[in-house]
């Protein structure tokens, strides 16, 4: 037996840990900054001033809507911001903006699931790759226990 092949599902396994670990902190990290923004973001009114179109990857929705908000934080600056794309707000609309206090650029709109697809990916992408390392974990004990069978 070629040392590849005896240890091939271990390595197998320690990357799809490795990976499901990776996307569930992606996951987490979006839970952590939604919950920061929701509990210590400054709310401002603001107003789309733009809607930006841009050409999309993806066949289904082969454009991209961004909104462009402009408001006004705390520190008296107006600001300028794209955020997400999204085909539920028009120009001229007056939004909630949300944003952390130290950094008003990184501003999203109140309500808007910014960070939705992160979340939901994440723990999809985690669940898939766990599964794939209980399956190959499984087979490393099967493996192992019909060597010692024989």
């Amino acid at each position: 037996m070629h040392i590849f092949e005896e240890y091939a599902p271990a390595t197998l396994l320690v990357c799809f840990l490795v990976v499901a670990c990776f996307f569930a902190a992606i996951s987490a990290r979006a839970y952590y900054l939604e919950a920061r923004y929701e509990k210590d973001g400054i709310v401002a009114m603001g107003t789309v001033i733009e809607i930006k179109v841009e050409q999309g990857f993806n066949r289904r929705r082969p454009v991209n809507r961004h909104p462009i908000v402009r408001f006004t934080a705390q520190d008296g600056k107006t600001y300028r911001i794209k955020m997400a794309s999204s085909d539920q707000y028009s120009r001229g609309q007056t939004v909630e903006i949300l944003y952390p206090a130290e950094k008003p650029e990184k501003a999203i709109i109140k309500g808007s699931n910014a960070f939705g697809l992160a979340r939901f990916g994440g723990i999809l992408a985690a669940i898939i790759f766990l599964h794939v390392a209980a399956y190959q974990g499984y087979r490393i004990y099967r493996d192992a226990r019909n060597r010692l069978r024989q």
